[in-house]
């Protein structure tokens, strides 16, 4: 069944954007003519993805005043004492028959978005290639094209790229993806990035 919903988490407070992000939601920084969310809306629809929900939480009412329309809205209420791991979990009923899902300041053209939905495995993620790092990045651990672990707490000499911040999960990978977002959360790591929880899915997912 091919993908046709997104989920585009942006309850943050983007603080390393600061003073820019003070009152303003980084989603809605503009780049060009237009916001990064708008930049996201856009390449989301030019490849078929229709159903948009947006995870909101600081300055939630911008976004939400912003896109109108052309998306669907959860809030994070508990946002400033929470990540996007915990805005994932709120929104996991939605990540039944698979999604992408994509953090609220990722800048990608919409042929990107293309080549991930166009993907032979049913569940996969953009990885850019390369050993330039950021501290800031979600470094990625790969085997050939199959990906081992997440963390930007790995090892540099274990690190082939970063994590873009674009994933797509199938109806069935969401399922196991939802099992490990349950099983973090329970046990405490409601201020953790997303990527946590997609190391927990490449970690228990079979090799074959």
């Amino acid at each position: 069944m091919p993908v046709t919903k997104a989920i585009i988490l942006a309850a943050g407070v983007g603080s390393r954007l600061r003073p820019l992000t003070e009152n303003l939601p980084k989603c809605l920084l503009e780049v060009g003519t237009q916001t990064i969310i708008d930049h996201q809306v856009e390449a989301l629809r030019h490849n078929g993805i229709t159903d948009i929900l947006v995870v909101l939480g600081f300055c939630g009412e911008q976004i939400s005043r912003h896109l109108g329309g052309r998306a669907r809205y959860l809030e994070n209420p508990r946002y400033e004492r929470t990540n996007s791991l915990y805005s994932l979990w709120l929104a996991r009923e939605e990540l039944m028959h698979g999604t992408l899902i994509l953090n609220s300041d990722v800048l990608a053209p919409a042929l990107l978005f293309g080549r991930l939905l166009q993907s032979p495995a049913p569940d996969a993620i953009l990885v850019e290639l390369g050993d330039g790092f950021e501290p800031e990045d979600m470094k990625v651990t790969l085997d050939g094209l199959r990906v081992l672990d997440f963390g930007k707490d790995l090892a540099l000499e274990r690190a082939h790229g970063h994590n873009v911040g674009v994933a797509m999960f199938s109806e069935e990978g969401a399922e196991h993806l939802a099992d490990a977002l349950e099983q973090l959360v329970e046990a405490g790591h409601e201020q953790d990035w997303a990527p946590v929880a997609f190391r927990e899915f490449a970690r228990q997912a079979p090799s074959s």
